[in-house]
C-alpha cells in the first residue's frame, strides 16, 4: 500500500481517501463510490470494509472483525458473514474480499491511501478575550496551539486571575482524539494515582459543538522553557540530563499501564515550577496515543471512548524527527518507539538544539562515550537491538557517575594486566613460542585462502543459501510438519557440497509467511540464494515444487517439480536428493553434492524423523522428539541424520532441561553412530568432537577437529569446534581466530554453536566482539545469561537484573549471582548456594564457580573451580585476570588450583607436539 500527501511534522489528519480497482472510499464522509457513482453501505459491512483497509494486502482474523465490528458484544460468526456477503453485493465483485476459511479475510486488490490536504477548522472562530464556549467564566488569553484536528487555548478567570488550557474540536470526526485523551488521562490517575508528571484533565465537553478538553496549565514548553533560559546550551548539562530522566520515568510509568505515547517532542513536555522551586516536567498531549490492553479500562470501570481495536495502532503520527524508522516503514508503534523518541530527545539535550535531527555522524559532537552509549542504544534503527525500556535509559542516565567510575577502573585493571603480561613476556623466554601459535594460525588462514582461490570463491565466505519453509497449498493440517521437514531434507543434501553455507532450520523456520519480503528475509539471514517451494497433496499423490532464487538479480536460477506418491515418504526423500545434487547444486555453482552416506530404509522411521524436525528445541517439547527419534533409529539404525538429530536433542536435554547424567552418554553413542555411519557428514564430526571436549579429552578432540579443518577449511562448524577445544584448553587467542574464521565464512550458522564463542571473548574482557556472536541468538536464555555475565563484570548491576534469571535447571548459579546483586539475606543466598550441582560440562562449573566467588561464597566457588579444572577446562590464564574471581586469589587454595590450571593446559600442549608453558 502506498501513501500520498504525507503531512508534516506534528500533523494527523484524519479522512483518508482509499482507492482501489474502481472503487473509492471517502473515510472522513463515510462514503463509498464504485465506477465513480455512490452506492449505500450498511453500518456493519461499512466498518468490516474499514479495517481491510487499514490492513490492505493482510488477512484479518475472525475474531479482530469481530473485535472492532462489534466491541464489546458477542455475536456469532454468521453476522460477520452476513456483513460481508453485504459489502460484496455493494463492491458489485465477489472476488475482491477473499475469505481464508477458518481464518479471516482480506482485500485482494492494491490499495492507495491518499491523506487530504490538512483541513482548516472553518467551525471554529474564536479570538482573544471571547469567553469559552460552554465555560462563561473564562476568557480567551492566547492560541498556543493549532492542528488539523484541534485548536488549543490558553483561558483565564477575569477574578482569580488562574489560568487554565482548553482543547477544542469542531466536528465528531476530531472529537475522537479528545475522547482518547480523557480516557487515559483516567486510566493513567487511577491506576497511578496524582502523578506531577502528568498533566491534570479537570472537565471536558463531549455533548455539543464545539468539543473541549479542560486541563490545568503546567507552563511553557521545554523548547519555550528552555528559550527562556537563555538557550538550550546556557542549561547545565546535569539539570537538562535530570530532565531527561523525569521524563523517562514517566514514559516507563505510562507504559506499564501498556499506555503508548507516540507523539514525544519537546512541545508535549510542559516545565512548571515544582514545590522545591525546582523545574518540574509533566508530560502532555495523549491525544495521538494506543492503548495495548483495552481490557484494563473495563477493570477500573472506565468507559472506553475514543479508541477501535486496531485502527489507531497502525496510523503514523507523531513528529518526524522524533518517530522510529519501523514506524515510517509502516510496522505498529510499540513502547520500544516511545524509547527512539527518547534516545533523539537525549541527543539534543546534549548537544544543546533541539533542531538537529539524528542525523549520520552524530557521534562527533557527543563527548561523553557513556553518553554515545545510550544514545546509540536508545534512538538505535533496529528495535530488536534497541534499549529495551523507558526505565532503562532512566536508570542509565542516573548512574552515569557510578558507571564512568566502574569503566575508569575496568580500564585501569586492563592496563595493570597488560602491564602484568608484558612483565611476564619479558621474564619468560618460553613465551616467545607462543608467538609460533599465531604463525599457525595464520597458516590455516593460509589454507582457507588457497582452498577459495582454486575453487573461484570470495576469500571471506562462501555462497550462502537458505531453505524456507514450504507452503501447504493441501487442505490437510495433517501435512503441516512436511513445510519444515523438506527444507531440512534439501538443507541436509546441500551440506554434503563444498562450497555452500547453509542455513539451519532454526535460522529459517521464521520465515512460513506466504507473502514473505524474499529481499528483506535474505537480508537478515545473510544470504544471497533462497530456496522456496510449496506442494499439494492430489489423491494418492504429493505434487512439490521447488526453485531457487538469487537475490542479487532477482531471477530464478533453478525450478523443478516432483511427483511422488503420498504414502511413501521415502521415495519422496530419494526423489529430492538426486534433484538436489544433480540439478540444484549445479545450479547454485557449485560441485553435485556428494551422497549423504546412506538412505531411509523405514517408512514409519522416516516418518518420525520428519516430524521431529518441526519440533521445537525448548525443553519440553524437546522431550516428544527424542522419544520419535529413539524409535526411530530403533526401526531404522543405518540413517545418520537421524542419529545426529538424536545427538542434538539428547545434548539439549541434558544442557537445559532434565539434566539426567546418563544422557549424555547417549549422545555420545549417537555422534560417534552417525559419524561412523557417514565421515562426510561434517555435523556429526563436529558434534563428536564437541563430545570429546567435554568429556575431557583435548587430545583426541584436537585432533578429529584440526582433520575437519584440513579436509572442509569452508566449514563454519570445522572452525567453530576447533576454537571450542582450544577454549577449554585456555588458548583464547587461538581460540577466538577460529571464532572469527567460522563467524567470516558463516555469521548465521547455529547448528555450528556459533553462539557460545560469546565466551571466549567474555573471558578476554573484549565485550564488543563477545555481542557480535551474542546477538547471533537474540532473545534466548543463553543469550540472556552470557548479557547478565558481561552487564555484572562492567559494574551494570540493575542492567542485569532488569533481564531476570534464566530459566535453564543446570545454570542454578545465575540464581545465587543475581541474589546477591539484590542483596538478599546472606541466609537465602546460602540456601540458593546448596542447590547449585556440579554439571558433567566443566565449562559450565567454571561459570558456576565464578557466580559462587563473586556472591561471596568463597568454600563452594573453590570446590567447583576445582571441578572445572579437572575436567580439563584448563581456564589459564583467565583465572589471573577475570574480575570475578578478584576475591578469590588471596587465599592459599587459589594458588594449588592456578598451578593445576597451567599443568592441564601444558599437558594439553605438549600432547599436540608443542613445548608446555
Amino acid at each position: 500500500m502506498s501513501t500520498d500527501n504525507v503531512t508534516g511534522p506534528g500533523q494527523r489528519v484524519a479522512g483518508h481517501i482509499w482507492r482501489f480497482a474502481d472503487c473509492e472510499v471517502d473515510e472522513l464522509r463515510r462514503e463509498l463510490r464504485v465506477g465513480g457513482r455512490t452506492v449505500d453501505v450498511e453500518a456493519k459491512p461499512w466498518e468490516v470494509l474499514h479495517q481491510l483497509l487499514l490492513h490492505a494486502g493482510e488477512v484479518v482474523t475472525k475474531e479482530e472483525l469481530l473485535e472492532s465490528v462489534w466491541p464489546g458484544l458477542t455475536v456469532v460468526d454468521g453476522s460477520l458473514a452476513t456483513a460481508v456477503s453485504k459489502l460484496r453485493k455493494a463492491l458489485g465483485d465477489d472476488t475482491m474480499v477473499v475469505t481464508l476459511p477458518r481464518v479471516g479475510y482480506r482485500l485482494a486488490v492494491p490499495v492507495l491511501a491518499k491523506s487530504p490536504s490538512p483541513p482548516t477548522l472553518p467551525e471554529l472562530h474564536l479570538s482573544q478575550g471571547e469567553r469559552v464556549p460552554g465555560r462563561d467564566q473564562w476568557r480567551l488569553v492566547r492560541r498556543l496551539d493549532l492542528s488539523p484536528s484541534s485548536e488549543v487555548w490558553l483561558a483565564e478567570h477575569p477574578k482569580t486571575r488562574e489560568t487554565r488550557v482548553f482543547k477544542f474540536a469542531p466536528d465528531g470526526v476530531r472529537l475522537k482524539s479528545l475522547k482518547r485523551e480523557v480516557t487515559l488521562a483516567r486510566l493513567l490517575r487511577d491506576s497511578l494515582g496524582e502523578r506531577p508528571d502528568f498533566v491534570r484533565v479537570l472537565e471536558w465537553n463531549f455533548e455539543t459543538p464545539p468539543y473541549f478538553v479542560e486541563s490545568e496549565y503546567a507552563g511553557p514548553n521545554l523548547a519555550e522553557w528552555a528559550e527562556a533560559q537563555g538557550g538550550l546550551g546556557k542549561i547545565p548539562l546535569e539539570r537538562r540530563l535530570g530532565l531527561l530522566v523525569d521524563v523517562a520515568r514517566a514514559v516507563a510509568a505510562a507504559h506499564d499501564l501498556d499506555v503508548l505515547h507516540k507523539d514525544l517532542k519537546p512541545g508535549n513536555i510542559l516545565i512548571s515550577k515544582g514545590p522545591d522551586g525546582k523545574p518540574q516536567i509533566k508530560v502532555a498531549d495523549f491525544g495521538s496515543a494506543s492503548l495495548l490492553a483495552p481490557a484494563r479500562l473495563g477493570a477500573l470501570g472506565i468507559t472506553n471512548l475514543g479508541f477501535t481495536h486496531t485502527g489507531d495502532a497502525g496510523t503514523l503520527s507523531g513528529t518526524v524527527m522524533y518517530v522510529a524508522p519501523e514506524v515510517f516503514a509502516g510496522q505498529s508503534p510499540s513502547a520500544s518507539s516511545d524509547v527512539y523518541a527518547l534516545g533523539v530527545l537525549l541527543y539534543q539535550l546534549v548537544v544543546g538544539d533541539f533542531r538537529k535531527p539524528l542525523a549520520p555522524g552524530w557521534e562527533a559532537e557527543v563527548a561523553n562515550p557513556l553518553l554515545r552509549e545510550d544514545i546509540a542504544e536508545a534512538a538505535c534503527g533496529d528495535p530488536a537491538r534497541r534499549m529495551k525500556s523507558a526505565g532503562a535509559l532512566a536508570e542509565r542516565l542516573v548512574n552515569l557517575d557510578r558507571r564512568r567510575q566502574q569503566r575508569d577502573e575496568l580500564e585501569r585493571a586492563r592496563q595493570r594486566e597488560q602491564i602484568a603480561q608484558s612483565k611476564q613476556t619479558k621474564a619468560r623466554a618460553l613465551r616467545v613460542r607462543l608467538a609460533l601459535a599465531g604463525v599457525a594460525v595464520l597458516a590455516i588462514a593460509a589454507v582457507i585462502w588457497s582452498f577459495y582461490r582454486s575453487s573461484h570463491l570470495p576469500a571471506a565466505k562462501v555462497k550462502t543459501v537458505a531453505v524456507l519453509p514450504f507452503q501447504n497449498l493441501s487442505a490437510d493440517p495433517s501435512l503441516d510438519y512436511l513445510r519444515l521437514a523438506l527444507p531440512d531434507e534439501i538443507a541436509t543434501t546441500l551440506s554434503h557440497t563444498r562450497g555452500l553455507a547453509v542455513r539451519p532450520s532454526a535460522t529459517t523456520s521464521k520465515y512460513g509467511q506466504a507473502d514473505l519480503d524474499l529481499q528483506k528475509a535474505g537480508r537478515e539471514m545473510g544470504v544471497g540464494t533462497i530456496v522456496a517451494g510449496h506442494f499439494i497433496k492430489a489423491g494418492d499423490q504429493l505434487h512439490i515444487t521447488l526453485e531457487a532464487i538469487d537475490l542479487e538479480t532477482n531471477r530464478v536460477l533453478w525450478r523443478d517439480k516432483i511427483d511422488a506418491p503420498a504414502q511413501s515418504m521415502i521415495a519422496t526423500q530419494v526423489q529430492i536428493a538426486l534433484r538436489v545434487r544433480g540439478g540444484l547444486a549445479p545450479a547454485l555453482g557449485s560441485p553435485a553434492a556428494t551422497d549423504t552416506g546412506g538412505q531411509p530404509k523405514n517408512e514409519e522411521a522416516y516418518d518420525l524423523f520428519l516430524r521431529s524436525v518441526a519440533v521445537p528445541l525448548d525443553p519440553t517439547p524437546n522431550g516428544e522428539a527424542v522419544r520419535m527419534l529413539e524409535r526411530a533409529v530403533q526401526l531404522d539404525p543405518t540413517y545418520a541424520p537421524a542419529w545426529v538429530a538424536l545427538a542434538r536433542r539428547y545434548y539439549v536435554e541434558d544442557h537445559y532441561a532434565s539434566g539426567n547424567r546418563g544422557t549424555m552418554k547417549r549422545f555420545d553413542d549417537a555422534v560417534e553412530r552417525a559419524f561412523a555411519l557417514d565421515p562426510n557428514y561434517i555435523a556429526a564430526g563436529a558434534a563428536l568432537v564437541v563430545s570429546r571436549v567435554e568429556r575431557g579429552d583435548l587430545a583426541r578432540a584436537y585432533q578429529e577437529a584440526e582433520d575437519l579443518v584440513q579436509r572442509r577449511p569452508d566449514s563454519a562448524d570445522a572452525h567453530f569446534v576447533l576454537s571450542y577445544t582450544l577454549r577449554f584448553a585456555g588458548l583464547l587467542q587461538e581460540s577466538g581466530s577460529h571464532c572469527d574464521a567460522a563467524f567470516l565464512l558463516d555469521a548465521q550458522t547455529q547448528t555450528s554453536g556459533l553462539r557460545s564463542c560469546a565466551l571466549v571473548f567474555l573471558l578476554r574482557g573484549d565485550y564488543p566482539r563477545m555481542l557480535n556472536y551474542l546477538n547471533l541468538d537474540r532473545g534466548s536464555d543463553f543469550n540472556k545469561a552470557i548479557s547478565i555475565d558481561m552487564l555484572v563484570r562492567q559494574g551494570k548491576e540493575q542492567e542485569a537484573l532488569q533481564l531476570g534469571a534464566p530459566h535453564i535447571p543446570q545454570w542454578a548459579s545465575y540464581d545465587v549471582l543475581l541474589a546477591y546483586i539484590q542483596h538478599k539475606p546472606l541466609a537465602e543466598i546460602r540456601g540458593l548456594t546448596e542447590a547449585v550441582q556440579a554439571s558433567d560440562d566443566p565449562e559450565t562449573n567454571y561459570l558456576s564457580a565464578a557466580h559462587l566467588a563473586y556472591s561471596g561464597q568463597t568454600d563452594a566457588a573453590l570446590e567447583m573451580l576445582r571441578r572445572a579444572i579437572k575436567g580439563n577446562y584448563c581456564s589459564f590464564p583467565a583465572i589471573e585476570s577475570d574480575p570475578f574471581f578478584t576475591n578469590l586469589r588471596a587465599k592459599p587454595e587459589f594458588g594449588e588450583i592456578r598451578s593445576a590450571a597451567i599443568e592441564c593446559q601444558n599437558k594439553f600442549l605438549a600432547q599436540r607436539g608443542q613445548r608446555p608453558q
